[in-house]
């Protein structure tokens, strides 16, 4: 709709919120699965962020939504598993759409 509004008809691959617009997509993917007010963000004061950290179900996870599987560096996140060791840290990406993509959407 976003994208409507500005007259910015770009393939998502070339879009400049490609990334933005992915997050969002994975949001929407989360509040049909979990109850909303389940679904945490987390940063810190020095910008260590995490995307969605669940709290709804058995076991806390949390996701980090990025466009591309090559943006995925485990090591961004060591601030967030020193903290929190017991909460595993998932990665969910768009791109290279592949068969993983769909188990990891269920």
């Amino acid at each position: 709709m976003k994208n409507c509004l500005l007259d910015n008809f770009q393939t998502l691959t070339s879009s400049m919120d490609k990334g933005e617009l992915w997050e969002n997509s994975v949001f929407r993917w989360l509040i049909e699965k979990y109850e909303f007010d389940s679904i945490r963000y987390w940063r810190t004061s020095a910008g260590n962020e995490v995307d969605f950290v669940i709290h709804g179900g058995a076991e806390p996870i949390a996701i980090e939504a990025k466009f591309s599987n090559t943006q995925n560096k485990t090591g961004r996140y060591k601030v967030f598993t020193e903290a929190y060791p017991d909460i595993p840290i998932q990665f969910f990406w768009m791109h290279p759409l592949t068969e993983e993509f769909f188990r990891r959407m269920r």
